[in-house]
């Protein structure tokens, strides 16, 4: 289960707007509020799995607003089986509670096209454009993955400890990419003063140099063939 809070902001691009349809497949809202906690009128089509929120006053084109959703996810009921790729389920929970001795303990997101909306709200298409910023809280033993940077790693309570991972560059809403599992992390040499790390399991650290021996150039000839910038490396 996802226990969640997502604050978007928004910006009408053409016309002014009064309301904001989301994608947010099986999503159970406990709260949508603005940020002033105000609650906003909101209603939810099961067939669509959109939720339709009634904003607090009409939007300019090019003026900001914001939304805070309180909410629980849990892809696996709504979503199908399958591998990543056949399936929907958006985030997957790899062993959630040990019983297999052979597996890992992890968990980690396929959200390519539009299968991110089972874990988050958010206007899941591939020609969207936003940026992020994660806050994930886990257990104190395990590592976290997500998009941009670590800002930082606060402890909480309970042998726990919540990682800020934040984004600045653009990109569609398939790409948020949260991975969480016992992983050693090996530093490799800098990229174009950019940190390249590999987040293995334990008994592949010795290797992990070993197993992707050309991270390094392949950035430098998708960065060339694309003409892209690449903002941070975490392999």
């Amino acid at each position: 289960m996802v226990i969640g809070k997502a604050t978007l902001r928004l910006r009408p691009v053409f016309s002014p707007v009064r309301s904001v349809v989301l994608d947010a497949k099986g999503l159970d809202f406990k709260s949508i509020t603005n940020p002033a906690g105000k609650e906003l009128k909101y209603s939810y089509d099961d067939k669509k799995q959109k939720v339709t929120i009634e904003l607090d006053q009409t939007y300019a084109r090019g003026e900001d607003f914001t939304v805070v959703l309180d909410y629980t996810a849990i892809p696996h009921e709504g979503g199908t089986a399958g591998g990543a790729i056949t399936s929907d389920k958006g985030l997957f929970f790899i062993n959630p509670r040990g019983e297999d001795g052979n597996k890992p303990q992890q968990i980690w997101t396929q959200g390519e096209t539009e299968n991110n909306s089972r874990w988050f709200p958010t206007i899941d298409k591939p020609n969207e454009r936003c940026t992020e910023e994660i806050y994930v809280t886990v257990n104190d033993r395990y590592k976290t993955l997500s998009n941009g940077t670590l800002v930082s790693s606060t402890a909480v309570e309970d042998s726990m400890r919540t990682d800020y991972w934040k984004m600045d560059l653009p990109h569609a809403p398939y790409l948020f990419a949260l991975v969480v599992g016992e992983f050693e992390v090996v530093e490799d040499e800098d990229w174009n003063g950019i940190p390249v790390n590999y987040y293995v399991e334990e008994e592949y650290a010795p290797y992990a140099k070993a197993i992707y021996p050309y991270t390094r150039e392949m950035l430098t000839f998708f960065s060339e063939l694309t003409g892209g910038a690449v903002s941070l490396a975490e392999i």
